[in-house]
């Protein structure tokens, strides 16, 4: 799906990175990303995204976990859930996270 953050926040009990993107039609969806260290400042407010990722209910609402994240404001993708779903942030949570792994080579030209 596509469409543009309207709202950007993150949830104090786990630091999860959650948005409200607003498709072209109209629609408002949420969007479960990763926690904010992992996207190191990546996303604002206006950026239009590209996302794949897994429709799951959450409190009787739709929201999609994201499993790649494409920012078209900055050209980059960032990988964030493995095909099965697993969290690729979880090996990485006590060291630093290294900005070359979890890009997909798509950068800027």
């Amino acid at each position: 799906m596509k469409g543009a953050i309207e709202d950007l926040y993150i949830y104090k009990d786990d630091a999860l990175m959650e948005a409200k993107i607003r498709l072209k039609n109209g629609e408002t969806v949420r969007v479960q990303f990763s926690p904010e260290w992992f996207l190191q400042n990546q996303l604002r407010l206006g950026d239009d995204l590209d996302i794949r990722g897994s429709e799951v209910k959450c409190d009787a609402q739709i929201m999609i976990l994201a499993r790649v994240m494409r920012n078209l404001r900055t050209k980059l993708e960032i990988s964030l859930r493995n095909r099965m779903g697993f969290p690729i942030w979880r090996a990485k949570r006590h060291t630093k996270p290294d900005p070359k792994e979890k890009r997909s080579g798509r950068g800027k030209k």
